[in-house]
Protein backbone atom coordinates (compact mmCIF):
# COMPACT_ATOMS: atom_id res chain seq x y z
CA UNK A 1 0.00 0.00 0.00
CA UNK A 2 3.08 2.34 1.06
CA UNK A 3 4.66 1.74 -2.10
CA UNK A 4 1.26 2.09 -4.13
CA UNK A 5 0.55 5.35 -2.75
CA UNK A 6 4.10 6.40 -2.98
CA UNK A 7 3.81 6.12 -6.61
CA UNK A 8 0.30 7.38 -7.20
CA UNK A 9 1.72 10.72 -4.85
CA UNK A 10 4.91 10.45 -7.77
CA UNK A 11 2.49 10.47 -10.66
CA UNK A 12 0.48 13.07 -9.16
CA UNK A 13 3.52 15.78 -8.43
CA UNK A 14 5.00 14.51 -11.81
CA UNK A 15 1.60 15.37 -13.54
CA UNK A 16 1.13 18.65 -11.25
CA UNK A 17 4.59 19.93 -12.54
CA UNK A 18 3.50 18.98 -16.42
CA UNK A 19 0.46 21.19 -15.92
CA UNK A 20 2.35 23.97 -14.34
CA UNK A 21 5.26 23.71 -16.83
CA UNK A 22 2.15 23.92 -19.77
CA UNK A 23 0.78 26.52 -18.11
CA UNK A 24 3.89 28.60 -18.21
CA UNK A 25 4.59 28.02 -21.68
CA UNK A 26 1.52 29.50 -22.41
CA UNK A 27 1.61 32.66 -20.72
CA UNK A 28 5.09 32.79 -22.30
CA UNK A 29 3.97 31.95 -25.72
CA UNK A 30 0.78 34.67 -24.66
CA UNK A 31 3.63 37.81 -23.51
CA UNK A 32 5.40 37.07 -26.75
CA UNK A 33 2.34 37.73 -29.04
CA UNK A 34 1.18 40.86 -27.34
CA UNK A 35 5.72 42.05 -27.56
CA UNK A 36 5.30 41.22 -30.76
CA UNK A 37 1.81 43.40 -31.34
CA UNK A 38 3.08 46.49 -29.11
CA UNK A 39 6.10 46.52 -31.23
CA UNK A 40 4.21 46.24 -34.16
CA UNK A 41 2.35 48.94 -33.18
CA UNK A 42 4.84 51.01 -31.97
CA UNK A 43 6.88 50.67 -35.38
CA UNK A 44 3.31 51.78 -37.11
CA UNK A 45 3.01 54.96 -34.67
CA UNK A 46 6.74 56.16 -35.11
CA UNK A 47 5.98 56.02 -39.16
CA UNK A 48 2.80 57.84 -38.63
CA UNK A 49 4.98 60.58 -36.35
CA UNK A 50 7.69 60.57 -39.11
CA UNK A 51 5.35 61.11 -41.48
CA UNK A 52 3.27 63.50 -40.21
CA UNK A 53 7.04 65.43 -39.64
CA UNK A 54 7.22 65.21 -43.15
CA UNK A 55 3.77 66.65 -44.18
CA UNK A 56 4.83 69.16 -41.53
CA UNK A 57 7.84 70.13 -42.95
CA UNK A 58 7.12 70.03 -46.81
CA UNK A 59 4.30 72.34 -46.08
CA UNK A 60 6.56 74.31 -44.24
CA UNK A 61 8.70 74.66 -47.08
CA UNK A 62 5.95 75.14 -49.58
CA UNK A 63 5.12 77.95 -47.38
CA UNK A 64 8.21 79.29 -47.52
CA UNK A 65 8.97 78.91 -50.78
CA UNK A 66 5.34 81.05 -52.08
CA UNK A 67 6.14 83.82 -49.43
CA UNK A 68 9.42 84.00 -51.14
CA UNK A 69 8.00 83.71 -54.81
CA UNK A 70 5.66 86.71 -53.49
CA UNK A 71 8.62 88.61 -51.98
CA UNK A 72 10.06 88.66 -55.31
CA UNK A 73 7.01 89.60 -57.47
CA UNK A 74 6.72 92.49 -54.97
CA UNK A 75 10.05 93.48 -55.36
CA UNK A 76 10.04 93.04 -59.34
CA UNK A 77 7.05 95.24 -58.91
CA UNK A 78 8.74 97.65 -56.55
CA UNK A 79 11.43 97.99 -59.13
CA UNK A 80 9.34 98.37 -62.08
CA UNK A 81 6.94 101.29 -60.66
CA UNK A 82 10.56 103.10 -59.81
CA UNK A 83 11.61 102.82 -63.38
CA UNK A 84 8.42 103.89 -64.73
CA UNK A 85 8.40 106.85 -62.71
CA UNK A 86 11.78 107.67 -63.90
CA UNK A 87 11.03 107.28 -67.41
CA UNK A 88 7.99 109.41 -66.95
CA UNK A 89 10.50 112.07 -65.65
CA UNK A 90 13.08 111.67 -68.07
CA UNK A 91 9.97 111.96 -70.67
CA UNK A 92 9.06 115.36 -69.04
CA UNK A 93 12.37 116.91 -69.08
CA UNK A 94 12.83 115.78 -72.82
CA UNK A 95 9.49 117.65 -73.17
CA UNK A 96 10.27 120.49 -71.77
CA UNK A 97 13.80 120.68 -72.96
CA UNK A 98 13.10 120.44 -76.19
CA UNK A 99 9.72 123.24 -75.31
CA UNK A 100 13.13 125.17 -74.34
CA UNK A 101 15.11 124.60 -77.63
CA UNK A 102 12.30 125.26 -79.91
CA UNK A 103 11.55 128.67 -77.90
CA UNK A 104 15.76 129.68 -78.26
CA UNK A 105 14.93 128.70 -81.74
CA UNK A 106 11.95 131.19 -82.50
CA UNK A 107 13.41 133.89 -80.58
CA UNK A 108 16.58 133.29 -82.59
CA UNK A 109 14.35 133.45 -85.93
CA UNK A 110 12.29 136.39 -84.45
CA UNK A 111 15.13 138.71 -83.99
Amino acid sequence: EIDATSEELSKSTAQKAEDENEQQKMEIDATGEELTENTAQNAQGGNEQKKMEIDATSEELSKSTAQKAEDENEQQKMEIDATGEELTENTAQNAQGGNEQKKMEIDATSE
